[in-house]
């Protein structure tokens, strides 16, 4: 798949995604941009909770989705995911300033 975005996908054992699944998996937000860095963490219920960098013009930082053992994403959290942590505009200016080249 050609993309940035996060996707979440859960397999049976025989290696075919878990009945309920999409084939392609869950996405884990909906807005348009770059995303990096991700990481996940089971929920102890059979779903997970997804975290990664966005990296949308505006919105540095890292954001979470929950995803349900259905196979879709927790409708009390929004499409984009949660706010965990906002990057600023001055580590933003950092990070390009100590950038290579």
């Amino acid at each position: 798949r050609e993309t940035t975005d996060v996707y979440v996908q859960r397999m049976s054992p025989d290696g075919a995604p878990a009945p309920g699944w999409p084939a392609g998996g869950v996405r884990a937000a909906d807005a348009p941009g770059a995303r990096g860095a991700s990481r996940l963490v089971a929920d102890d219920v059979g779903g997970a909770y997804v975290g990664w960098v966005e990296l949308r013009p505006g919105d540095y930082g890292i954001r979470a989705q929950h995803v349900l053992s259905s196979g879709s994403a927790d409708p009390t959290w929004p499409l984009s995911g949660w706010s965990v942590c906002a990057l600023t505009d001055a580590y933003q200016a950092a990070r390009k300033r100590a950038a290579p080249g």
